[in-house]
């Protein structure tokens, strides 16, 4: 790895949907780092995950466009082949639930890193795989080591 630590700004979401009638959505995101395995015991590919880092954005209550502008660091020293950055999209409320997520390959993220603060927009999806507005955020890969 070429990389010691990964400095992510959640910026905002745009055009969440819930529902949620009774009052304004209320919304964070949970920003982890997985790794995810997969296994062909059977006929149906079974995922594993397990979570190494876990951080999460403040409440922004009020409405369909949450800005957090929340700054995450993530340290980067394993392997990145099986390494994935999750944004769970979650409904505060009695019963917290996901409404959206994003999955990313670290190592895309870490191969397409030019030096500058990248700037990138992911489609939210519920669980049913439908789009669920759109998660805005900027990166950029810190503490280069020379191989």
């Amino acid at each position: 790895m070429d990389w010691t630590s990964l400095e992510l700004k959640l910026i905002s979401c745009t055009n969440l949907k819930a529902f949620n009638f009774f009052h304004q959505i209320s919304a964070y995101t949970v920003v982890s780092m997985v790794i995810i395995n997969d296994n062909d015991k059977s006929k149906k590919k079974q995922h594993h995950k397990k979570h190494l880092q876990r951080q999460k954005t403040s409440i922004q209550r009020g409405g369909r466009n949450p800005e957090w502008n929340h700054l995450f660091q993530f340290d980067l020293q394993r392997e990145t082949h099986h390494l994935f950055l999750n944004f769970d999209v979650r409904l505060d409320g009695l019963v917290d639930r996901t409404i959206g997520q994003v999955r990313l390959p670290l190592k895309v993220l870490i191969d397409e890193f030019s030096g500058v603060v990248r700037l990138l927009t992911y489609q939210v999806r519920d669980s049913d795989g439908k789009p669920n507005g759109l998660l805005k955020f900027s990166y950029k890969l810190k503490g280069k080591i020379n191989t």
